[in-house]
């Protein structure tokens, strides 16, 4: 499985990366990115199943940038971060696959992960 972590807080990143891969399987791929804009650069020529998606960024909202993967990879999941459930709403309307609110732990990775909305066969 290829999943991927967007986050502009270098720091809130790394800690999101470490725990998805405490949480994963050992042949599942991890890439982080802080810049939204590099995420779907990256997208655009690479499979990727699963997207932990933090929604307040400075350079691009989560939201937005959700669209745009929808758009590049329709069976791609969505599972949006933030801190706030005011998001909630907007965030099950475009279809996302879970929610986690922060701080995230291990137990919640591994929720999301066991229900995706796009099935992938481990």
């Amino acid at each position: 499985m290829n999943i991927i972590v967007v986050d502009d807080d270098l720091h809130s990143l790394q800690d999101v990366v470490m725990k998805i891969r405490m949480t994963a399987k050992r042949e599942d791929k991890v890439y982080g990115f802080t810049d939204p804009a590099e995420m779907l650069v990256y997208v655009e020529g690479h499979p990727c199943d699963v997207v932990f998606l933090k929604i307040e960024m400075e350079a691009m909202n989560g939201l937005d940038a959700a669209e745009k993967i929808q758009q590049l990879r329709p069976k791609a999941n969505i599972i949006f971060e933030s801190a706030f459930d005011c998001y909630m709403k907007k965030a099950f309307e475009i279809r996302c696959s879970g929610y986690l609110m922060q701080p995230i732990k291990n137990s919640d990775i591994q929720g999301e992960l066991d229900n995706l909305r796009f099935a992938y066969a481990y």
